[in-house]
């Protein structure tokens, strides 16, 4: 269950992933959507009468669905890691965290394109990118990076025209080493290239492959 007011309520079925909604403040229900592919659906979480997350368990690994209309229409996050989810919180439509089992903690500052994971706060040797897998990839990637001293971190997802195409990472991270969950349900398939940028410096560049 969501409220995020003394109007608006939302209930998801964990198992059934109807999505009922309340206008007035849980007197009246009506049936307003369905999570197609919902597995196990264990939280659900609305910032507004119209953007909200919702999240579960799944096969191999957890599941996370956002909706932009109020729950009428819900997309699919695919989710790399294995854990389920049990609770989502974001403070405006771009930052937001996801927590689940096994300790999971997910940061995202674009809304859900990608999410960050700090899989360790070891100091490394050095600062590095790492090939993201799989590659070629249908939808969802991970990318791995190494954080060497605490520095304003920008990791950059380009077209093969040198464009922009969308941030992953954006702000100041301590030494450890970071794992980004890259959706790439909004692109085109094709050659991309992704670079990793140090306080505005590029350390590396590497390309990665969209197949849908």
């Amino acid at each position: 269950m969501s409220i995020i007011n003394n109007h608006y309520v939302w209930i998801i079925g964990r198992q059934i992933y109807n999505v009922y909604r309340s206008t007035d403040f849980g007197n009246n229900f009506d049936s307003v959507g369905y999570v197609t592919g919902g597995y196990e659906i264990y939280t659900v979480r609305f910032r507004n009468n119209l953007t909200g997350w919702c999240g579960g368990g799944g096969t191999p690994a957890g599941r996370m669905f956002k909706t932009t209309n109020g729950g009428f229409t819900w997309q699919q996050y695919d989710n790399t890691i294995s854990c389920y989810f049990g609770d989502f919180w974001f403070h405006n439509d771009g930052v937001g965290w996801a927590v689940g089992s096994n300790g999971v903690i997910l940061n995202t500052t674009n809304g859900g394109i990608s999410y960050v994971n700090q899989l360790s706060s070891n100091i490394p040797e050095n600062f590095k990118l790492y090939q993201n897998y799989p590659n070629p990839f249908n939808s969802v990637s991970s990318i791995k990076y190494q954080v060497l001293k605490s520095s304003n971190m920008k990791l950059i997802v380009f077209n093969i025209l040198g464009k922009e195409v969308v941030t992953l990472v954006n702000e100041k991270q301590t030494p450890g080493i970071y794992e980004v969950h890259f959706d790439g349900v909004n692109l085109s398939t094709g050659i991309y290239f992704y670079s990793l940028l140090v306080n505005g410096k590029i350390i590396d560049t590497k390309k990665l492959v969209l197949l849908k």
